[in-house]
């Protein structure tokens, strides 16, 4: 770039009187810059202008020092000053054309910093009207500098300026506006200053793939969460296709669906929220817990997540002053669970208790309405896996025999491969079974989609398992095998006064595995609908235990180890020492219970429960077949959940009663994974709770068709 001769005259030289350069392009003292007027240094405009009349004018007529000093535009005066908006506008904010403005008014000559920005000079007539650089405003290269740095160059004059402003003789006396078109603006004008603090705009989410993001200490192999990623992304992309083909959720459709981007964001924030909020023990249970609920939910029940979803990122926006724009995209984004499993959660907090189920009817009309509409006899359940009826002598025979013929071979109920079992220990090595150690796959396998819930391994592909067992076991079903270790038995009458006529009992059972198949360790039995424990103790089984089951029967051999034999006085002590502030014994799991009592066989626990119920006595529990098998009982009167909240597409498919718990009551159970098991004085009071709720709708729907209503404590109907 060709600069001219002069141009930066009115800057003194920063090497002052050392310069050496020859042809210095500033002003040194004692000499004066070409076109410059003499009464002094009017300010930078005065002495570009000069510079560039001179240079445009002059070049071709620089022969002879007369001529050159006659051609030269006399300038009389020169105005310096900038419009107040227009010029300031194209070169600073307004923030600094309001100082300046204020600087002007004061009779200040701070205005040659604004003059080097932008200059519009007043030309004296008596140039030459053919030359367009004497018409031509001259502006400097663009700053390459941040709006900050600007401000704050407008704010503090340089000292070029300062040099300028000392030796001005007057302030501007008139202004001259530049050409919208001469410059860019490089500040935005704003005149006011808001007095409230504007919060910063949320970042824009970067584009990710579906990979697990990284955490700090990752709960569980890349693998695994992986899947697991992949197992949200789907149940998102299915709901939220059901979303865009509903019909009844438009405004819905328009608010929560979720763009291919957004299905990721969500994905990634549920995975990122357990990864970093659990456990490696307890990650992958409650992850998959969540990846259930999202299979079962509906679209309005996926609206409802999607609301709750974007109110509890709103709050944490606002919490964190953050103002979202308008083209935030909708993403699932990570909130904080109460529940679990929880990464964006409904229904009612861990914290908090489960809201009571009032039916609005007292305890022995609840008892009515059980037995007059939810009670199913036995003996037609033949078909749903019940024992109708005591098996004969000869049907126990023909066991028999066929047992002698399997010499011990069995089919593993995990990994279904075959193997031998040694009741009484094989001679050579005094082991149960063989075969070797058993890898399997503890979660189910889904039907519809062939894929295993525990580790989300599809079943096509010949996955051994993801976890391994030290033995193989198995489970016998047959009514006439299962009697061959000891018999069924219906129950008997109960001479005992204090045990109610009309009365039902919840109960429930765990098993374990044996050398003689599954057999029971644990029996529980609560009032209803109250809810107190009745019977409560382990059970030592006829066979040696291959495996305690612990992950789903929640007895562990601590439990066993640390009982003590059942006797009246033991548990009349128990009883004792759980007190009447805890009845229920609600307070106690499996990680803080005092020792069990423990019977001596399961014959003598099905005695101990026979004490407490008569054959009129209603049985109520959740798949009621499996519990009656191991206690070998054939009871007339039960209600079973699995039966009154039956699967729409029909048995054997069938509700778990951690869905029914989480449907209908709001709560959570069977939780605790591997970690602690279930509860089966837990299940039998869920399973009670579930035969209320029933109980309280039926009596709704009697009140509100048929006219049924409460008198004196009865239920009575008004004719």
């Amino acid at each position: 770039m060709d600069i001219p001769d002069g141009l930066l005259s009115h800057i003194p030289c920063p090497n002052g009187d050392g310069c050496k350069t020859v042809r210095c392009l500033f002003g040194h003292a004692g000499s004066q810059p070409i076109g410059a007027p003499t009464a002094g240094l009017d300010g930078a405009s005065t002495a570009v202008t000069s510079a560039a009349a001179s240079t445009g004018k002059h070049r071709s007529s620089f022969s002879d020092e007369s001529s050159l000093a006659e051609k030269r535009p006399k300038i009389e005066h020169m105005e310096k000053t900038v419009n107040d908006k227009r010029s300031t506008s194209s070169s600073l904010s307004k923030s600094s054309s309001s100082s300046w403005t204020q600087r002007s008014s004061k009779g200040s000559s701070e205005s040659s910093t604004n003059s080097l920005f932008s200059v519009s000079p007043v030309v004296s007539h008596d140039a030459d009207p053919s030359l367009s650089a004497l018409k031509r405003p001259i502006s400097p290269p663009p700053l390459k500098r941040r709006q900050s740095q600007v401000a704050s160059v407008a704010d503090t004059p340089s000292p070029a300026a300062v040099t300028a402003t000392a030796t001005a003789g007057q302030a501007p006396t008139s202004v001259t506006a530049a050409k919208p078109s001469q410059s860019v603006p490089l500040a935005p004008s704003n005149n006011t200053t808001s007095s409230k603090p504007v919060p910063p705009a949320q970042e824009k989410r970067k584009p990710e793939t579906l990979n697990p993001r990284y955490v700090a200490k990752a709960p569980a192999k890349h693998e695994i969460r992986l899947r697991l990623v992949k197992l949200l992304h789907q149940e998102f992309s299915r709901l939220n296709k059901l979303l865009h083909a509903s019909a009844e959720h438009p405004e819905d459709r328009k608010h929560y669906l979720l763009s291919p981007q957004g299905l990721i964001w969500a994905a990634l924030d549920v995975e990122e929220h357990y990864a970093t909020t659990k456990s490696s023990t307890i990650y992958s249970d409650t992850i998959k817990h969540r990846i259930m609920e999202f299979k079962r939910m509906t679209v309005v029940q996926w609206v409802k997540e999607r609301k709750e979803t974007k109110e509890a990122a709103r709050r944490a926006r606002q919490a964190a002053g953050v103002s979202t724009p308008a083209a935030a995209p909708a993403a699932c984004a990570k909130t904080p669970h109460t529940t679990e499993p929880a990464a964006a959660t409904t229904g009612t907090s861990a914290t908090s208790p489960p809201p009571p189920i009032v039916t609005g009817l007292p305890p022995d009309q609840e008892l009515v309405l059980l037995q007059r509409h939810f009670v199913t006899p036995t003996d037609k359940l033949g078909n749903q896996g019940y024992v109708p009826s005591v098996p004969s002598d000869e049907d126990i025979q023909k066991a028999r025999d066929a047992e002698d013929v399997s010499k011990g071979w069995e089919q593993c109920e995990r990994c279904t491969r075959r193997f031998q079992v040694f009741p009484g220990r094989r001679e050579d090595d005094g082991a149960l079974t063989s075969g070797g150690k058993c890898q399997y796959h503890p979660g189910r396998l889904n039907r519809a989609t062939q894929v295993f819930s525990c580790c989300s391994a599809s079943a096509s592909d010949g996955s051994p398992g993801c976890e391994t067992a030290a033995s193989h076991v198995f489970k016998a079903n047959d009514a006439k095998r299962l009697a061959l270790l000891w018999n069924f038995v219906e129950t008997p009458a109960n001479p005992d006064p204090n045990v109610p006529v009309d009365q039902a009992v919840c109960f429930d059972c765990e098993m374990a595995y044996t050398v003689y198949g599954m057999e029971v360790v644990r029996l529980t039995a609560t009032s209803w609908p109250s809810g107190e424990l009745l019977l409560d103790i382990l059970v030592r089984p006829y066979g040696a235990i291959i495996d305690f089951n612990s992950r789903f029967s929640g007895v562990w051999p601590e439990d066993f180890a640390a009982s003590i034999p059942y006797t009246p006085t033991a548990a009349a002590d128990a009883a004792t020492k759980r007190g009447a502030a805890n009845p229920k014994g609600t307070d106690e799991t499996s990680t803080n219970r005092p020792p069990m009592l423990m019977a001596s066989s399961p014959e003598a626990a099905r005695t101990l429960f026979h004490e407490i119920i008569r054959p009129e006595t209603v049985l109520i529990g959740h798949a009621l077949e499996n519990d009656l098998k191991a206690m070998r009982m054939v009871h007339p009167r039960i209600s079973d959940t699995v039966l009154l909240f039956p699967h729409p597409k029909g048995l054997p498919i069938r509700y778990s009663l951690r869905v029914l718990a989480k449907e209908h009551l709001d709560r959570v159970v069977q939780a605790g994974g591997h970690l602690t098991g279930h509860d089966s004085a837990e299940d039998a009071r869920v399973a009670g709770d579930l035969v209320r709720f029933k109980i309280k709708s039926k009596w709704d729907d009697l009140r509100r068709r048929q006219n049924w209503k409460l008198v004196d404590g009865v239920m009575v109907q008004d004719s």
